[in-house]
């Protein structure tokens, strides 16, 4: 197919310059190719990384944790998770609210938040400490952090914070949580989120 597009522009050269009078590329077929699995941590994988001890006394790395757990059991963007201010969030006995900008409120139930130890930490943050995670407070930077903590926590090398979303995603949906509900969590648009990982699933 990138063959095919190359030689589009080719002759769409020569049509302009006078060399040809019809582009041939345009007739040869686009190659349908197999869509890919995505890629997903095995379970084994998440409780390597769940379970691996980090320094709690050592802010970093405790912020490091924190926000891998809360990706796993939440599902969130890097860039949302940077974004996050002290005064964003509110513990209540439902769940969590998180205000987002032009005043939208994101919802995650106590059965979610539970293992991602946010009400722990949180009381670890100096009053001063404007952002969730002080040290992270780029979509950037988090994502960053993730891929290298995994390559050395997990020796799993082509794991990343989309991995670990997508592991999100299919537990809550082999759970039978709704899509729409699912995509609400991961802030995404994509609302058929089982047709995305419907070849994943049919593996298991």
């Amino acid at each position: 197919n990138q063959y095919r597009t190359h030689l589009i522009a080719f002759y769409r050269y020569m049509l302009i310059g006078g060399y040809t009078d019809s582009n041939p590329a345009r007739d040869i077929p686009i190659r349908k190719t197999a869509q890919k699995l995505v890629n997903v941590p095995s379970a084994d994988t998440i409780r390597m990384i769940v379970c691996h001890d980090y320094d709690k006394k050592n802010p970093i790395e405790y912020q490091k944790q924190i926000i891998i757990k809360t990706i796993i059991c939440t599902g969130m963007k890097c860039k949302d998770l940077a974004e996050i201010k002290q005064d964003d969030i509110s513990f209540l006995p439902k769940g969590l609210y998180i205000r987002r900008k032009n005043n939208k409120v994101s919802f995650y139930p106590t059965e979610l938040i539970k293992g991602t130890e946010l009400q722990l930490y949180m009381q670890t943050l100096k009053t001063d400490d404007i952002f969730l995670f002080p040290n992270f407070v780029t979509a950037r930077k988090i994502s960053a952090m993730i891929k290298r903590e995994l390559v050395v926590k997990c020796e799993t090398h082509n794991c990343t914070s989309g991995s670990l979303r997508n592991a999100f995603a299919i537990a809550m949906l082999e759970a039978g949580v709704k899509d729409i509900f699912v995509a609400r969590l991961m802030g995404t648009t994509t609302t058929n989120i089982s047709k995305y990982y419907k070849l994943y699933i049919d593996e298991l």
